[in-house]
């Protein structure tokens, strides 16, 4: 069984084609970088790991702590576990208030509940996006410096 097939069970293939235009769309209007990594579930070694640890980690993984002006966010989402993390750089950090990732994670929560992981996954972008085209514009020469592909794992 492939990855995609593991996933489908949660998001169609239709939906990962609708999140990954959606990062294109706000990163055509933004240096900010988003990603999204989407897993079936901890692997065995990663039971006793919490989740924004395995955030963290692929967020260092995907080399996303190397924008140059550390404009990075990743959206992490363990579907069997029903967990997810937002990981956001410094450059990203020092612009958003205390509670805003908390906002952010109470829309997506809400969505997922009811399953409904695409639109959950789109909230938190357009979101994301607001904040990332607000402090961080789009400026003439600006290349994108991450991949915008959907990271699938087990």
């Amino acid at each position: 069984m492939s990855l995609k097939e593991i996933v489908s069970n949660y998001i169609s293939v239709e939906d990962l084609k609708k999140v990954s235009g959606a990062i294109e769309e706000i990163e055509k209007q933004t240096r900010g970088e988003i990603r999204i990594s989407l897993k079936d579930h901890k692997g065995y070694l990663e039971q006793g790991i919490s989740s924004w640890d395995l955030a963290l980690q692929e967020f260092y993984e995907l080399e996303m702590d190397k924008t140059s002006e550390k404009t990075g966010v990743l959206i992490q989402i363990i579907f069997r576990e029903h967990e997810f993390s937002i990981v956001a750089d410094e450059g990203v950090n020092s612009k958003v208030i205390t509670d805003t990732w908390s906002d952010i994670s109470l829309g997506m929560s809400l969505r997922f509940k009811t399953d409904q992981y695409c639109e959950g996954i789109i909230f938190a972008l357009e979101e994301i996006g607001k904040i990332l085209i607000k402090e961080f514009p789009i400026r003439d020469g600006d290349v994108n410096e991450l991949s915008n592909e959907i990271v699938i794992r087990k």
